[in-house]
């Protein structure tokens, strides 16, 4: 029997924050052509502290890596380290599951019958890390500026070529290992919300759908994670408006003893190492 084969990688992750035990993070791993999306949470895991365990370690690499958080202090793996072997080891527990739903590579994710010439890859497997939506999350303003200016760019060359994009929207953007944004779809058509219907297939609604993607790339508050330390530092008019801050008793001694936030930074780093180990 032959051995099966399992290309397999992590194309998309659907963070949660980890602050609940019934809080899920997806994660999609692509098999031999494949897509499948593994849910975890730690309400999911029963009488296996070992996994529990990392899990959680995973989830606070996640923030730190995807949120930005302040980095833990305690003596171990990188948050980018952790989170791969975190992959490689759901890649390796779900090999049975893969084995028994992806047999076999399809030809166009197959790097032998690409080399060969007797398939050609899809996009998805060029690198090319997918439609804009996936990569904005924890992506920084400046990136997500770049993408709304090459788009708008790109527009503006198909206008002068005399070609109209059509079906403006976020989805018909694909990012390239090189994170720049190339448009797709330039079939016509339009989505409502994105071009108006009687703007459809006009150079009006190509710029009426730019003008909302580059308002959607630049919502802030969308795509990045109010970090404490910036509610801390936003003015408080009235007692009751101050919102709850999460940690340990620690942290609130020390912000109502007036303490500096390095110091606060540190106890929640302390907290970390205390909830990981």
């Amino acid at each position: 029997m032959a051995k099966h084969r399992c290309l397999a990688k992590v194309v998309f992750e659907a963070p949660g924050t980890g602050d609940d035990d019934d809080d899920v993070h997806q994660t999609t791993i692509r098999c031999n052509g494949r897509l499948f999306n593994i849910n975890m949470a730690a309400a999911y895991i029963h009488n296996s502290p070992a996994i529990l365990a990392r899990l959680q370690r995973f989830l606070q690499a996640q923030r730190e890596f995807v949120y930005e958080e302040d980095p833990a202090t305690y003596e171990g793996p990188s948050a980018e380290d952790e989170r791969n072997s975190f992959h490689q080891w759901l890649i390796t527990t779900f090999q049975p599951v893969f084995r028994a739903h992806a047999p076999d590579v399809l030809p166009s994710f197959d790097p032998d019958a690409i080399r060969s010439g007797t398939a050609r890859p899809l996009l998805a497997d060029e690198g090319w890390d997918g439609l804009l939506t996936s990569r904005v999350w924890g992506s920084p303003p400046a990136m997500r500026r770049q993408w709304a200016d090459q788009v708008r760019e790109t527009v503006t060359t198909l206008h002068k070529a005399g070609v109209v994009w059509g079906d403006a929207k976020p989805e018909n953007v694909m990012v390239d290992g090189n994170n720049d944004a190339w448009l797709i779809d330039l079939g016509g058509g339009f989505t409502e919300g994105w071009v108006d219907k009687d703007k459809a297939g006009t150079k009006e609604g190509d710029l009426q759908g730019v003008a909302k993607i580059e308002e959607y790339l630049m919502d802030n508050d969308r795509f990045e994670m109010t970090s404490e330390d910036e509610q801390e530092d936003k003015p408080e008019d009235k007692p009751e408006d101050k919102p709850e801050l999460r940690g340990d008793h620690e942290d609130r001694e020390d912000e109502h003893e007036g303490g500096s936030r390095d110091s606060r930074r540190e106890e929640r780093s302390m907290s970390k190492r205390r909830k990981i180990q």
